[in-house]
């Protein structure tokens, strides 16, 4: 047995073991996900009648590439391209995130499953100093972008240019948002990531499932909440139906 605290309490996770987590940063990574997902629960409706017009762009860019298929794999590569975009200028703005996918669109007509995994190919057509401002040649920042570029391509084919219109709107929105093209590019994507939650956590327990070959209980602890959540509605809606009833019957016995 083991005393370490799992925030996900006794939900199956492969990440759990006899005396405690096997990859220790994946509870980390695990609770960032569920976080950000979790917050995009509850402020859909707040933001859509009360944020700006540009949060009302986002989101109706998130929707139209979530009713293109039923489990909405559409935003779920949509957020692939824009996570590993990120991750490619990590440590950057937003800005630069805006920058790079703008290039991305532009060699899009270019590129094939094949080209990308030709070294040489890639690299003649990533336009590293254009998007980066510099020869940024390492092996994350190349392995991102090509990642990126990947998961545009299957976007492309299961939405066509419609998908990859909805995504340019989703960026453009946030790019419209007073200040942001100069924050952080990893505090922008919480953002745009929490705009659907299911699709944010399907990403994280992906890449995650990738990186360490271990399935995470993200997916699980998201559907928990929501069913709680539900609960909490379910309870509230009892009460107020109850609430006028107690009150009639209680004036009838006076």
């Amino acid at each position: 047995m083991t005393d370490f605290h799992y925030s996900c309490g006794g939900l199956a996770c492969e990440n759990k073991g006899p005396s405690g987590p096997r990859v220790d940063r994946l509870c980390p990574i695990c609770n960032s996900y569920y976080q950000t997902a979790a917050m995009g629960l509850g402020r859909r409706e707040s933001l859509l009648n009360h944020g700006a017009a540009s949060w009302r762009a986002a989101y109706a860019a998130v929707d139209a590439l979530g009713a293109m298929d039923e489990d909405r794999h559409a935003v779920y590569l949509a957020f692939r391209v824009l996570h590993h975009v990120t991750a490619a200028q990590y440590g950057r703005t937003y800005g630069a995130v805006v920058k790079h996918f703008g290039g991305l669109l532009t060699v899009l007509p270019q590129l094939t499953p094949h080209t990308l995994y030709l070294e040489k190919e890639w690299e003649r057509i990533r336009k590293c100093r254009q998007w980066c401002g510099a020869k940024r040649d390492h092996a994350d920042c190349a392995s991102s972008c090509s990642l990126a570029a990947m998961y545009l391509l299957d976007l492309r084919r299961i939405g066509g240019e419609p998908a990859l219109e909805q995504v340019r709107s989703l960026v453009d929105a946030f790019s419209g948002m007073s200040g942001l093209n100069r924050c952080k590019a990893f505090s922008v994507m919480d953002d745009i990531l929490g705009l659907d939650p299911m699709a944010c956590a399907g990403l994280g327990q992906a890449v995650q499932k990738s990186a360490s070959g271990l399935e995470i209980s993200l997916m699980s602890r998201l559907d928990r909440r929501i069913a709680a959540d539900a609960r909490l509605r379910n309870t509230a809606c009892r009460q107020a139906v109850q609430s006028p009833l107690t009150q009639t019957q209680g004036a009838f016995h006076e």
